[in-house]
């Protein structure tokens, strides 16, 4: 049974749903305030209802669908992809702690034994993969670091995107997001990769020709599962001290956790709203034929592209650096630029102190390069946002297609693998710090190479979503405006007509397009199903 009842504190009219409780006494819900509440009718029939409220619903908890109006719909807790990531965070631990084995038997052993005869082709095809497999690694911790993120910013009321920069962005209800656990996360990860360039030090790689010895270093090998192992102890500590909800990185599952709890509330007569016009007023609007980019969607987008750019500078002046100093540029000798260093790589020499241990020219070398890698490294964590917006937006936008927007049974693991944004940013990532790894060297290679990342970050920056379905990158309050009604399989579309004004949501078949010349709000409909 429905009842609208008076709220005897604010006099506002709540929908009441009445459902047998005890033999003296009822039970509602409140889809306005969306608590649970108990009440006992008083004994005059059309008295005032007395009641008592009790404590709102934890997010760990799911709501019945039958239990709102608003959202009927329950978030997935995504428990398969916990258990990946349990697999993965373990083999982080394993593989750190491999790491860390085999540099203390290579520093306890000969010299000789720390030796392989290898061409230098081999050795870097070597360093190529082992940079892919930290990148892998560094991936997994990362999507359990964000996930403790995203939960914690929706329990804080923070969440305004499905995706947030994780080392730049701060937690007050997660130690293990706090800004400076967040540096020492970017340091562990540039010690990572600067220690996977090294671990296959080579000799003075312009004067080889052929075969020739490479060392593995102990020492760096150290310093790389150490970096693991703090990753993975960070990740581990976030696994183990958040309340996740849901471990999709859908973002129809982080609203609907929002809503659930009670922390976001629809918006009505927002039936075309996108996240641009988030602070618009509710009123009639007619549709777009494109949408506006991501660049005036989100404020730290800008800020991105000019961090992405940043390292091109650096390695480009660099580079002349090195080519200013090499004689046989001067004395136009002859030189080479191919991909693999060999005879007439242009190459500057680094000369160290003569006091140094061999210890200390190690680390002077990994301090150096990490210097180097810094720059890069915070860049291409920088454009993990650009790509994951574009990521939800993609999957936002199946919502107009044959298929429709697929809500149960969403993987992230196959989003990020079906995502050629991503695709092509992992490809990035590996590639990048390999080829600043190349014979410990900076040349025209890495700017080249950066180069055509900036411009893939700089071209997603300031694409346009194409059609009249409102953009929404991820911005949870728009999609819960727009998303009217939930189901396994949402599609959007046009619902109807009322006086003039069009109505455009959502619905479990596909609907049609909307109109061109229509003009929409959402009001009328929503008054012309509370009439009903």
């Amino acid at each position: 049974m429905s009842y609208t009842a008076l709220d005897s504190r604010t006099g506002d009219g709540l929908d009441l749903e009445i459902r047998p409780r005890e033999q003296h006494g009822l039970e509602y819900v409140s889809d306005i305030e969306m608590m649970h509440y108990k009440a006992t009718p008083s004994k005059v029939l059309d008295a005032t209802i007395q009641y008592t409220p009790v404590q709102p619903r934890s997010m760990d908890d799911p709501v019945d669908s039958q239990d709102t109006d608003d959202v009927q719909y329950t978030y997935d807790k995504a428990t398969s992809t916990l258990k990946m990531c349990i697999f993965a965070l373990c083999c982080c631990w394993l593989i750190g702690i491999v790491c860390i084995t085999l540099g203390v038997i290579a520093i306890i052993k000969s010299n000789a034994s720390e030796n392989a005869l290898l061409a230098i082709e081999a050795s870097e095809i070597a360093a190529l993969g082992l940079n892919v497999g930290v990148t892998l690694l560094i991936e997994t911790t990362g999507f359990i670091h964000t996930a403790s993120l995203r939960s914690s910013l929706q329990q804080e009321g923070k969440l305004k995107f499905n995706t947030n920069l994780r080392l730049i962005t701060c937690a007050r209800l997660s130690r293990p997001n706090r800004w400076y656990i967040n540096i020492v996360v970017l340091l562990f990860i540039t010690l990572a990769y600067a220690a996977s360039s090294l671990v296959f030090m080579k000799p003075n790689l312009a004067l080889v020709l052929g075969p020739g010895p490479i060392t593995w270093q102990g020492f760096l090998c150290i310093v790389l599962g150490c970096s693991l192992v703090g990753l993975a102890a960070i990740s581990t500590w976030a696994l183990m001290s958040s309340s996740i909800p849901s471990w999709s990185s859908s973002p129809f599952d982080s609203v609907l956790v929002a809503a659930h709890s009670g922390l976001l509330e629809r918006t009505g007569g927002r039936c075309l709203r996108s996240v641009h016009d988030s602070q618009a007023a509710s009123v009639p609007v007619h549709i777009t034929k494109t949408q506006k980019s991501a660049w005036k969607a989100h404020g730290q987008v800008k800020l991105i592209v000019g961090t992405i750019w940043l390292p091109i500078a650096l390695y480009a002046a660099l580079v002349g650096l090195v080519v200013s100093l090499d004689s046989r540029v001067q004395n136009n000798g002859r030189v080479s630029w191919s991909l693999v260093p060999g005879y007439g790589t242009v190459w500057s020499r680094w000369t160290l102190h003569a006091s140094l241990t061999q210890l200390g020219v190690r680390l002077v070398t990994l301090l150096i390069f990490v210097a180097l890698q810094s720059p890069l490294t915070f860049a291409l964590h920088c454009s993990e946002l650009l790509v994951n917006l574009w990521r939800d937006e993609d999957y936002w936008r199946t919502a107009t297609t044959r298929r429709g927007a697929r809500l149960r049974g969403y993987s992230s693991v196959k989003a990020t693998l079906t995502s050629w944004q991503s695709v092509l940013l992992f490809i990035f990532k590996s590639l990048l710090h390999w080829i600043l790894g190349l014979s410990i060297s900076i040349d025209a290679l890495v700017s080249i190479f950066c180069v055509c990342f900036a411009s893939f970050m700089t071209y997603l920056s300031l694409a346009k979503p194409l059609g009249t379905q409102p953009a929404t990158f991820g911005h949870v309050q728009t999609i819960l405006d727009l998303v009217d009604e939930w189901h396994p399989t949402i599609y959007w579309g046009h619902k109807g007509e009322n006086d003039g004004i069009c109505h455009a949501g959502t619905s479990a078949h596909k609907l049609p397009g909307v109109r061109w010349n229509g003009l929409y709000s959402g009001d009328a409909e929503a008054k012309t199903r509370k009439e009903k």
